[in-house]
């Protein structure tokens, strides 16, 4: 491999990764980012050629990413979520799937022009939905009640449904016959079936063997890679794309065992998805044609609305008939059907097959369509949604809530100063005594098990922003804070360690030397929780002894502070400090990691810095002001 191409894989990469930091930061779907940078670099500016870079390699290695999106999402799947709420999963993907196919491929025939085998095609490729929109857009939106339950459901279990009923079309028209009959229906059972084996099988296999090796969790993780991949390609030996039903199921059978806990390997598998989905966004839409794209014009348009403003709700309408669910809950389903990467690499896919094997009227139309759907469908549902579902009534429409796992007396008074400021709060406590004298203070407490297995079915946890993990014992810290990922990022996740700053599965709270301890020592000498008004820039509220600890925006967010520069870019807002009285604030000095308190005047630099960065700090605010 020469330079060239390692430039490409480096630009590839680094467009996957830079594409979700400028969608955080714009507050778009990410998918809207990647597909821009994609098509700028590839052609627009002609910077990636992904078919000259991977080759022949190119097939195999969407696929096998596709099938790790598939399972990671796999595991997000309890079936106790679906209960009462069954049926309607089952029809949307049965009667649903079956309309939208058929719907799809009528608009495509008359809107693009295409030949009804094509057509055929073009309609089976977008009836996928995809976990990489839907559950973002789920998460941000913060939906309630049973439609958030069936939108996941649906949207992860029907792409490989999807691509299965695109493989035996895709079979159909390579072959010369017409893409319909007995045939078509015993091909597509007979692939569902034996993707079905192999996933089952092998999450019986993979599921004893993690438990009775003893593998700590990395190996766990790289274990479980090689098992999923593994059963994707044995899957695959016996029937195209079979491999794809295997991994999702693969996911599911391992999300509804009880015999591992699977939260780190989500943890991971989360992440590589968020960077899987990146690359390949950025890879596919740097092969779609400018001028193919741009020749669909407003056929392409009138058919993307077509998708969206008729055959959704007509779908949606037709599988909650009877169901149970109010007028309000069938609405919101008939208007979420965002396509994703799955659409897209079905898409690509099955554009390079045709290719590859002649000219075929109307290939060059399947690409350029899909496209125009993935990126239209996620422009409205990420723009419309967010109105509709406040209108509707379906949303928590509050300021997110703050959990604090911990209920002594300066943790009890940290929850009080946010419920002050209008945060939401719950408390959560094993020692009795502490949970009842929080409830007299006027706090919201449970006393529940926070590492039981129905933890992930509560959902008020679902509107979690923040969780503030800080009781004594080290051990219950981490596997708490390994709980809530299943709810938040990690970096959300703020816990405070006993003795020394380890063992952390959350992020580290407060100054890297306050441990429990030191806390509770600061406080039984008098040390106290405040709240305290951040007004100029560049002038910090605190003084030297102060340890900060919360941050509350003017917007009811709060951010945990880990060091004391965070509190420069906080003007207007309020700052949670403890106040001490009597010891000093540990820093890196060789005489307090021995436990004795360093006098201020020993400590010349540490106030130094924080005047040096109170000034940079305020100039850098004074010149994006000006």
């Amino acid at each position: 491999m020469g330079h060239h191409e390692i430039l490409e894989l480096a630009i590839i990469v680094g467009l996957a990764a830079g594409s979700h930091v400028v969608a955080n930061l714009l507050r778009v779907p990410a998918i809207l980012v990647l597909v821009v940078a994609g098509f700028v670099a590839g052609p627009v500016t002609g910077l990636l050629d992904p078919d000259k870079l991977f080759g022949d390699l190119l097939l195999p290695l969407v696929s096998v990413a596709i099938a790790l999106i598939l399972f990671e999402g796999g595991l997000t799947l309890d079936l106790r979520e679906i209960r009462g709420v069954g049926s309607v999963v089952i029809r949307l993907l049965t009667v649903g799937v079956v309309v939208t196919w058929l719907a799809g491929a009528v608009l495509a025939h008359f809107l693009l022009d295409t030949p009804f085998e094509i057509s055929l095609l073009i309609g089976a490729v977008l009836v996928v939905s995809g976990p990489t929109v839907v559950l973002p857009i789920l998460r941000q939106l913060r939906i309630k009640g049973p439609t958030e339950s069936v939108l996941r459901w649906e949207g992860i279990v029907i792409d490989p449904i999807g691509v299965l009923l695109a493989v035996v079309v895709f079979q159909a028209i390579v072959a010369g016959q017409e893409p319909t009959g007995f045939e078509a229906m015993f091909a597509f059972a007979q692939n569902m079936s034996i993707g079905a084996i192999v996933g089952v099988l092998g999450a019986l296999v993979l599921v004893p063997m993690l438990r009775s090796a003893r593998l700590d969790d990395r190996t766990e993780v790289a274990v479980t890679l090689a098992a999923v991949v593994g059963a994707f390609a044995v899957a695959n030996q016996f029937a195209e794309e079979a491999g794809l039903v295997s991994a999702t199921l693969m996911g599911v059978v391992m999300a509804n065992q009880r015999e591992r806990d699977l939260h780190h390997i989500h943890a991971f598998k989360e992440t590589l998805g968020l960077l899987l989905t990146g690359v390949l966004f950025v890879v596919l839409t740097a092969r779609v044609s400018r001028d193919l794209l741009f020749d669909l014009g407003i056929s392409g348009v009138l058919f993307l609305l077509a998708l969206v403003i008729l055959v959704r709700p007509a779908v949606a309408w037709i599988s909650t008939v009877r169901s149970g669910l109010d007028w309000r809950e069938r609405l919101l389903i008939g208007a979420m059907a965002p396509r994703g990467i799955v659409a897209a690499s079905t898409a690509s896919v099955f554009a390079i097959g045709l290719q590859q094997r002649g000219n075929i009227d109307g290939a060059e139309t399947l690409a350029p369509a899909a496209f125009v759907v993935i990126v239209g469908s996620v422009v409205i549902y990420g723009l419309g949604l967010p109105p509709l579902v406040r209108a509707l009534g379906v949303v928590s429409t509050g300021p997110p809530s703050t959990l604090i796992v911990g209920a002594q007396p300066w943790v009890r008074d940290i929850a009080a100063e946010l419920d002050l400021h209008d945060i939401p709060v719950t408390m959560w406590a094993s020692n009795a005594e502490n949970a009842q004298l929080a409830r007299r203070e006027g706090l919201t407490v449970r006393e529940d098990d926070l590492l039981s297995e129905d933890l992930e079915l509560d959902p008020k946890l679902n509107d979690l922003d923040l969780a503030l993990v800080v009781t004594d014992n080290d051990e219950f810290n981490a596997l708490v804070s390994d709980r809530m990922r299943a709810f938040m990022p990690r970096e959300a996740i703020h816990q405070v360690s006993s003795q020394t700053p380890t063992r952390m599965k959350g992020t580290r709270a407060f100054d890297q030397f306050a441990t429990y301890e030191r806390i509770n020592s600061w406080v039984a000498s008098g040390a106290r929780v405040e709240s305290r008004p951040v007004l100029d820039f560049g002038a910090s509220p605190l003084d030297d002894d102060d340890l900060p600890l919360l941050i509350v925006e003017p917007g009811k967010t709060v951010r945990v502070i880990q060091h004391r520069a965070d509190v420069f870019s906080a003007e207007g807002a309020t700052l949670v400090v403890l106040a001490r009285t009597g010891a000093k604030l540990p820093t890196a000095h060789p005489r307090e990691r021995e436990g004795e308190p360093v006098p201020v005047a020993e400590r010349p630099l540490a106030g130094l810095m924080s005047r040096v960065s109170a000034v940079v700090g305020g100039l850098g605010r004074a010149e994006v002001g000006s």
